[in-house]
């Protein structure tokens, strides 16, 4: 008895097991299908990680709005205002930060194989 990996989720099962507990896909020696599980599950990868950019970009951009429109209104909250302007430049630099992180990653997916 071995353990392989699950064509269709990538999780590690019995090669005796006639389905993946995980997933419940049906093991399968047809090429077809194997190769539409795993195009079905590089785009879930892909995706995964256009999400997490798509988040950090919002948490930057809200990070920038913010800093921008307290230096256009310096007369609103001003004993707040150096805490606010700290936690914006704290949120844009973690966005950007996880922008450049979540496409990197990307990269090095599509570069490997994924």
């Amino acid at each position: 008895m071995a353990i392989v990996h699950c064509y269709a989720c990538g999780k590690r099962i019995s090669d005796k097991a006639p389905s993946c507990p995980h997933c419940g896909a049906v093991r399968s020696s047809d090429p077809e299908a194997v190769a539409e599980a795993r195009v079905r599950q590089q785009s879930i990868k892909l995706s995964k990680f256009n999400n997490g950019s798509m988040l950090a970009l919002v948490a930057a951009g809200l990070g920038f709005l913010v800093l921008w429109f307290l230096s256009s209104r310096p007369e609103l909250v001003p004993e707040l205002q150096p805490t606010i302007k700290w936690l914006a430049k704290a949120l844009l630099a973690v966005g950007l930060t996880g922008y450049i992180v979540c496409r990197v990653m990307m990269v090095w997916y599509k570069r490997k194989g994924g």
